[in-house]
């Protein structure tokens, strides 16, 4: 198997003129693609084990007005779909295999008074439901398959003192 570093060159352009100037985190499927987010450029791809480069989702967003700034971390499920966070869009997007792209969870979050601001960690639980932790409103919110969407702030979670811890659980025991 080849390293992720060797098979991006990621601080370098990518093929066909895109580029990730700052890539953050990387998240890998059953089939051995890697997803990459990219930070400064706004955007995410997806690398087939052949080498193949696509961008799934750039600084458009859905392409409906809800755009993809700082795209932090990306996060797959056993489906194929891909979910991006947007740290400075406070946002997060769910990209289906055929393209689709739409909109989850912005900063409204449950639009209960509970809002999303930076969001730093994304994982997606057995269940398929969503979990994003937002860094500055010290909460996290699960997102359900069916749309809904659930706030719970920090002291709601056993074992968790700060938005970082919570990052980290959300990113290892939700997988």
């Amino acid at each position: 198997m080849v390293p992720v570093a060797q098979m991006l060159p990621l601080t370098e352009s990518f093929w066909a003129g895109n580029s990730v100037p700052m890539p953050t985190l990387a998240s890998v499927d059953a089939a051995r693609n890697v997803y990459v987010a990219g930070f400064d450029s706004d955007n995410g791809f997806k690398m087939t084990p052949g080498g193949t480069i696509t961008e799934i989702i750039d600084e458009t967003g859905d392409g409906s007005g809800n755009g993809l700034e700082s795209a932090l971390e990306v996060a797959v499920d056993g489906s194929g779909n891909v979910f991006v966070v947007g740290y400075s869009s406070h946002n997060a997007f769910k990209i289906t295999p055929g393209g689709d792209i739409s909109e989850i969870i912005d900063a409204a979050g449950d639009g209960q008074g509970n809002p999303l601001s930076v969001p730093a960690g994304i994982a997606v639980g057995a269940s398929g439901s969503v979990f994003v932790a937002g860094f500055l409103s010290d909460n996290a919110f699960e997102i359900a398959p069916c749309g809904s969407v659930i706030e719970s702030e920090l002291e709601n979670w056993p074992l968790v003192s700060t938005v970082e811890d919570l990052i980290l659980m959300i990113n290892t025991a939700c997988l």
